[in-house]
């Protein structure tokens, strides 16, 4: 697919309209890459979200800076002091990278394939009937806690303009908005 729109992984559309940024340490020895979801580690600063499953959507934040591009606050002991990173969440509409195919105004999570990216979260196999089972209200509550954004499209493209959205394919950069 032909990327429409000059899309720059790590790109943040309304920036100047966010109102949740958090600014955290770096995790030492960690490597984060321009556009990649993190999450603070504890007290171990800013790491890149594995791709295990084991954290949650609400806890993964976007960066815009690569490790060699960060904040570096104060000086301590005559030295400088610890590399601090921006991250972005609610209603940041970014660009970033995909793995697999997502459909237009699909839910996304993040990636179980490659660490930093993001992939479509398909919906609960199990319908949740008239009355619902145990299993069937887990699968949703698992569900709703790896909702991390919604694919609009790629950079350039818009309802209505000529230039609909089109679903995207491995690799693509894609344009979302963060929940």
């Amino acid at each position: 697919m032909t990327q429409k729109g000059t899309a720059v992984r790590g790109q943040i559309e309304n920036k100047h309209m966010i109102t949740d940024v958090v600014v955290i340490k770096q995790a030492a020895n960690s490597n984060l890459g321009k556009g990649s979801f993190v999450y603070e580690n504890g007290s171990s600063g800013a790491v890149v979200v594995p791709t295990d499953n084991s954290v949650l959507a609400r806890r993964a934040r976007f960066i815009e800076s690569d490790s060699n591009n960060l904040i570096i606050s104060g000086i301590q002991d005559g030295n400088l002091g610890d590399k601090e990173v921006e991250t972005y969440k609610n209603g940041a509409i970014v660009i970033a990278q995909c793995d697999g195919p997502i459909t237009v105004g699909q839910y996304v999570r993040t990636s179980t394939v490659t660490a930093g990216r993001v992939m479509a979260l398909d919906e609960p196999a199990t319908p949740v009937g008239a009355t619902p089972t145990a299993g069937e209200l887990n699968n949703v509550l698992d569900y709703d806690k790896m909702r991390l954004g919604i694919y609009l499209g790629h950079k350039g493209e818009t309802s209505g303009t000529g230039n609909d959205p089109t679903n995207a394919v491995d690799s693509d950069l894609v344009r979302l908005q963060l929940l």
